[in-house]
């Protein structure tokens, strides 16, 4: 695949397909899945609209059409060019199925629309004879232009515009890099006026990046009228000099940020057609270790773990609600009657870590489970094997706290009390390396109290936090309030 570092791919035939995140080779032989996917704004549309589809045909079936108009390229083939009318009344499913595999013979999109128009342009299909075309399932991939820019690397859409099918799946808004810097008119986008209202400019005022990309997010600008659910890539062409490509990562990062899914950067006229793919940063990996080795002696003779707990183990219990929730790994710390709490947990896509000095007290266990994190887990979440209460959504509202807050330590807290699971920044490991006895991480903790973000719930989710270490608890919280 692409590297997201940008420039060409090892693969020869597919520089802009796999930056944009299409692999046509997933769709399988004879398959009658088709994706439709819409072009916006402006900036060399029609370039990355025969572009994709000269790429995309070398492994499946291709449609090229537009709901607007668009010129046909040069010297384009005959026998790979069809008109079925505006509406489709001249749609005829086996003709069609001809002249794709007439075209796909040639390792070539079929170029369809509704008209040829005096002036020598293609006037377009309507998105609704798009959408009849999707369900026909002659196609792997349906690409159309739907959009009008008039040659300017800006787009202000009208009231009618864009003209997105309903059955796109992939919309692609795309914006010339060439506008950077220069006066807001119209040598530079189509309908000025639409673009300065839409991004806040006044008429001759600098373009600059934060510009474009409130254009190409705006629910008002590029992607207007994009389907529901439909994934948002943005192309960014025209990056040819310095200054064009440092502006078109400011503005890649801008457009990530608001929450488009990936960003291409790219000189289709050039012979390196792609120079970077821009993706979100990654979520901090942080992994789960679940303390499970303690001896129970206020419990009983029995291993409370192992006690039932409507209609399961306590430590089945806990390790569901970590495995539905976004940790990743998950290990479990065992020692006490590690073969029977093994086979309880038999089956589960969990890593069992064998601690031989469990008697030695729970920093001996916290200190298993962070040598058996991967080197990439950027913290860990320490989670006590008895929380008979503890779910999914409670441990990933504590991710989110801690993705979005900094912090070193977030720990939640209920009824005035601090309780676990307890987040801990890989930061802190050498410290945690280096506890001795019975107190796990709370020393660590207590000496970081000014770096660690405090959740609070309610006093009535009590019950969630508690853990089991006697026979009395055990009833008391099978008997809780529901």
């Amino acid at each position: 695949m692409l590297p997201v570092t940008g420039g060409r791919t090892g693969s020869s035939d597919l520089v802009l397909a796999e930056a944009l995140g299409l692999d046509p080779l997933s769709i399988p032989a004879g398959s009658a899945t088709c994706r439709v996917i819409a072009l916006t704004g402006g900036g060399g549309k029609t370039s990355a609209l025969f572009r994709l589809g000269s790429e995309l045909s070398r492994h499946a079936r291709v449609i090229v059409t537009t709901t607007t108009r668009i010129l046909m390229p040069e010297n384009w083939p005959s026998g790979r060019f069809t008109v079925i009318g505006c509406g489709g009344e001249q749609f005829e499913k086996g003709r069609l199925d001809s002249a794709l595999a007439e075209a796909a013979a040639a390792r070539s999109p079929l170029l369809v629309a509704g008209r040829v128009g005096e002036d020598g342009k293609l006037t377009g299909i309507g998105p609704a004879v798009v959408d009849l075309l999707a369900v026909a399932g002659l196609a792997g991939y349906i690409l159309v232009e739907a959009d009008g820019a008039a040659g300017r690397p800006l787009k202000g859409p009208a009231a009618h515009e864009p003209v997105i099918p309903s059955s796109s799946s992939l919309v692609f808004p795309v914006a010339g890099m060439d506008s950077l810097g220069k006066p807001l008119d119209g040598g530079v986008a189509h309908r000025p006026e639409l673009v300065s209202t839409l991004v806040g400019l006044r008429p001759g005022a600098r373009i600059e990046p934060s510009h474009i990309a409130r254009l190409l997010v705006s629910p008002a600008g590029t992607v207007k009228g994009a389907p529901e659910g439909a994934a948002v890539v943005a192309l960014l062409n025209k990056a040819e000099t310095f200054h064009r490509l440092r502006g078109a990562l400011q503005v890649a990062r801008i457009l990530l940020e608001e929450g488009i899914e990936r960003v291409v950067v790219a000189a289709l006229r050039t012979p390196v057609p792609v120079r970077r793919v821009m993706l979100p940063p990654a979520p901090p990996r942080v992994g789960g270790i679940i303390l499970a080795a303690g001896m129970s002696r206020r419990f009983g003779e029995a291993n409370k773990l192992l006690s039932e707990v409507e209609g399961k183990s306590l430590i089945r219990r806990v390790v569901e609600a970590a495995l539905g929730s976004l940790l990743d790994p998950l290990v479990v710390i065992l020692g006490h009657e590690e073969d029977q709490v093994a086979e309880d947990l038999e089956g589960y896509p969990v890593r069992l870590i064998s601690n031989h000095s469990y008697r030695e007290g729970q920093s001996t266990s916290l200190k298993a489970g962070i040598q058996a994190l991967p080197r990439e887990t950027e913290a860990a979440a320490v989670i006590l094997g008895d929380q008979a209460g503890i779910t999914a959504s409670v441990i990933d509202r504590l991710l989110d706290a801690y993705r979005q807050s900094g912090a070193l330590i977030v720990i939640p807290s209920c009824g005035d009390e601090l309780r676990h699971p307890v987040i801990l920044s890989r930061t802190l490991f050498p410290e945690l390396l280096q506890l001795s006895g019975d107190r796990g991480g709370r020393q660590v903790v207590e000496r970081h109290r000014h770096r660690a973000e405090v959740v609070t719930f309610a006093p009535q989710h009590q019950n969630i936090f508690k853990d089991i270490d006697s026979l009395d608890d055990l009833e008391r919280w099978r008997g809780r309030d529901r």
